[in-house]
This record gives structure tokens, C-alpha cells and sequence, in this order.
């Protein structure tokens, strides 16, 4: 329980750093999306439900906090979640393009589902081929700030020995 209360208190702070300081540093309109990295790195390292659960603790902040639709970030990070820690224990997680892999895929099924869910709602739904500059622009970002972020974790297991 003590490991899950750091894993929430680090999604935390991603929220905070990614609300706050990198909403700044946009290129071209589109900022890095520190909280789906992190949410894919923890899920990748822990299982399902620690994964879901980071998801719908991060996803609630950001729909409390940016969006008029309530739910969609939770479900759709709770999804990612899910997904990333029940398929970790099919894949080498501790290889660098393992978490590659699912850093490209749940971007690309973040923008997916929300575009979809939108779509459906009748909210702001803007075409998915406008979207399609964006979605490899936050890809190619996420991919830049995978690797720090990969480092870091790295050096958390070894120090503190946290095995899931």
C-alpha cells in the first residue's frame, strides 16, 4: 500500500509539473503530455490495477481542473492504464522500447478515443485529419520525454528495491 501511495503522490506531481510549468513549452500549439508517459511507465513497471488506478486518479484531476465533459480524460487514461499493466506481464517491460511502443500506441489511442467519445457527445469534435499534425507532434514529444522519465525510474527501483 506504501508503494501505491508514492506511485499516486508521483502522478501528483506530474499533473502539477504538466498543469503548470510544460503547458508553457509548446511547439507548435501542442505541449508533451508528461502525464501519459508517467501513466504508461508506472503501469508498464506495476499491473493492471495499480495502472487503472493511477489513470482515474490523474484523469479525475484533469477533468476537474480543464475540461467541461466529466470523465472523458478518466476513462480514457483509466483505459490506458489498464491495458499498459495487464499487458506487462506479456511483455519484457524492463527493455526501453517496450515502453517506446506503448508510449506511441497510447498516445495515438488517447487522441483516438477522445476524438471518437467527442465525436459521439457532440462536443468541440474537430476533424480527425486536423488532428492528425498534432497527435505526431505530441508523439515525437512524448518519445523525447520518454527517455528521462525511463532513466528516472530505473533509478527509483534500483535505490528504494521495489518490486511489483
Amino acid at each position: 500500500m506504501k508503494k501505491t501511495a508514492w506511485l499516486f503522490a508521483i502522478m501528483i506531481l506530474c499533473f502539477i509539473l504538466q498543469s503548470s510549468i510544460i503547458h508553457f513549452f509548446r511547439i507548435n500549439g501542442v505541449a508533451v503530455n508528461l502525464v501519459l508517459v508517467v501513466l504508461i511507465v508506472v503501469s508498464l513497471q506495476t499491473n493492471e490495477l495499480v495502472g487503472a488506478s493511477c489513470g482515474i486518479l490523474v484523469g479525475i484531476l484533469w477533468d476537474v481542473f480543464y475540461t467541461s465533459g466529466f470523465g472523458i480524460n478518466t476513462l480514457i487514461l483509466m483505459l490506458i492504464g489498464f491495458v499498459s499493466g495487464k499487458l506487462s506481464e506479456r511483455v519484457y517491460k524492463a527493455d526501453f522500447l517496450t515502453n517506446l511502443y506503448f508510449t506511441v500506441l497510447g498516445t495515438v489511442f488517447y487522441h483516438f478515443i477522445f476524438f471518437i467519445i467527442h465525436y459521439f457527445l457532440k462536443l468541440e469534435a474537430s476533424s480527425i485529419l486536423y488532428m492528425g499534425k498534432s497527435i505526431i507532434i505530441e508523439m515525437v514529444l512524448n518519445i523525447m520525454i520518454l527517455y528521462p522519465v525511463y532513466r528516472v525510474k530505473g533509478y527509483f527501483l534500483r535505490k528504494y528495491k521495489v518490486k511489483y
